[in-house]
């Protein structure tokens, strides 16, 4: 049986990457910060463990690997949204948040009795930044933020430490991921709730494209990386490789939602359309991997979930 263990498996795609490995059987334990919400796997106290360790504390770290001796190991505890500031205080939360918790954990496993089999971790579409796409893992990248740039960051120091560690070292570059239970915060689930509601959206950038893939392909990405780890490349875009214009998301979920399109309305942007694409066609080629979710279908299950939240609401 794996015995699996997820860094911020109480978030959005570390709880629905927690649900699929107790499908399959396994030992799945769930590493929140103190103080975390849980509610997304409220339903499933009886099926895994759950533990509260501050990333950042080397020896609580230590302890946890030596107490749980998972064989498989996630890390997915990254911190998303940072607020841009004028005293770099944003740049030197990347690194604590997202830097900092990365070498701990991987320190971890290195250093315990019994150390993984396989260590996996996300990294981010917003790693490739401002360069043509579409992007492949040996572009260039240009990150145009500091939370881009933590995870770039992330990704080049696991290259350099893997001949260190008994384990593949993996960095999972997702593209832009949405589904059921994703935080307001973001765009798709944003757009869905205003629609649903039946408030207005205004889409400031219309025309910009995004590659959007379902959590459901997400979670199937990675859990492909960590089965076929021996022969995984180290650095993979999990990602569908087309791009879906903002206004064209909204529309389909108006559609699906059953809203006014008249709500929608779109402003001028300045400067010519961004596109974010990254080719995946290394882990096809490697793994035999692709997405199986198009953005229709995975818009009208995410729609539908929110309906079904809220009692049929249209």
């Amino acid at each position: 049986m794996n015995r699996v263990l997820i860094t911020g498996g109480g978030g959005f795609i570390g709880s629905h990457l927690g649900r699929a490995y107790v499908r399959q059987g396994s030992d799945v334990t769930i590493v929140a910060r103190p103080g975390s919400a849980l509610h997304r796997l409220a339903d499933l106290d009886e099926h895994l463990r759950v533990v509260r360790v501050d990333l950042t504390d080397t020896q609580a770290v230590a302890q946890m690997f030596d107490d749980i001796r998972p064989n498989v190991v996630f890390h997915l505890a990254n911190t998303t949204r940072i607020t841009p500031r004028k005293d770099l205080g944003d740049v030197a939360l990347t690194v604590s948040e997202n830097l900092g918790p990365l070498l701990t954990v991987l320190s971890g496993a290195l250093n315990c009795a019994h150390p993984p089999e396989v260590f996996v971790r996300t990294g981010s579409i917003a790693e490739y930044g401002t360069i043509p796409p579409p992007f492949g893992e040996a572009s260039r990248e240009v990150p145009a933020d500091p939370y881009g740039v933590s995870l770039l960051a992330g990704t080049h120091y696991l290259r350099v430490m893997q001949p260190k560690l008994p384990f593949p070292a993996i960095t999972a570059r997702l593209a832009l991921t949405y589904g059921p239970d994703q935080s307001g915060d973001f765009l798709v689930p944003s757009m869905i709730e205003a629609l649903v509601s039946g408030l207005p959206i205004d889409l400031r950038r219309p025309d910009d494209l995004r590659d959007l893939i379902h959590v459901e392909d997400a979670v199937d990405g990675l859990m492909t990386l960590a089965a076929h780890a021996s022969v995984a490349p180290p650095l993979a875009n999990v990602s569908t490789g087309i791009s879906t214009s903002t206004a064209d998301v909204a529309r389909m979920i108006a559609v699906y939602s059953g809203a006014d399109p008249a709500l929608i309305t779109f402003g001028t942007p300045v400067g010519p359309p961004v596109m974010l694409c990254s080719d995946p066609a290394l882990l096809r080629t490697s793994l035999g991997w692709q997405p199986r979710v198009a953005i229709a279908d995975g818009l009208q299950r995410t729609v539908a979930w929110r309906q079904q939240k809220n009692g049929g609401q249209r």
